[in-house]
């Protein structure tokens, strides 16, 4: 069993002697490591400096970069994505953010995937959801980098519905 009686009366006891201000930001440190978890084997137990910071604010540059309006429509008129950036000029804005974007949540995954990867060729397996991929990636016919984006992909949706969820009904 990944997560054990102790570890939850834990996570309650972290909630309840913060100020009200602070229960977003548990909810999603507490989402967030049981996802971590679940997939990839790694609690999460404080919120600074943490996979779980670093996972909110990857999304949230990901919101940035896709959100309409907030950029021209790239997709739509192919000559804009040989626009070279010129800072002074104010071209192509979003390539740098794009590509600070992809950068945060590349190394987040990396990372999560190599620790993994270590625990499995150490022989300290905890049974999460990538260990047995990796176990079985011959018989699924997986590369490293399909295994990272499917759990990314995972990681992502499962991670951002219920705390959403949570702060619209708190709000």
């Amino acid at each position: 069993m990944l997560l054990s009686p102790l570890c939850s009366v834990r996570r309650i006891y972290l909630i309840f002697p913060c100020p009200f201000e602070d229960i977003y930001t548990h909810i999603r440190r507490t989402t967030a490591s049981v996802m971590t978890t679940l997939l990839y084997g790694k609690r999460c137990l404080q919120w600074s400096g943490s996979d779980a910071e670093i996972f909110f604010e990857g999304a949230k540059l990901l919101i940035n970069v896709t959100d309409p309006g907030a950029h021209l429509p790239i997709d739509l008129f192919w000559p804009l994505k040989y626009v070279p950036y010129v800072e002074r000029w104010g071209w192509a804005k979003w390539k740098p953010l794009c590509d600070t974007t992809k950068s945060v949540r590349d190394a987040l995954y990396i990372r999560l995937l190599e620790e993994c990867e270590e625990r499995l060729k150490s022989g300290r397996a905890v049974g999460c959801y990538i260990e047995t991929i990796l176990n079985n990636q011959a018989d699924l016919g997986m590369t490293r980098d399909e295994i990272r984006y499917v759990c990314s992909l995972d990681f992502s949706f499962r991670n951002q519905e219920p705390t959403h969820m949570t702060k619209y009904s708190v709000d």
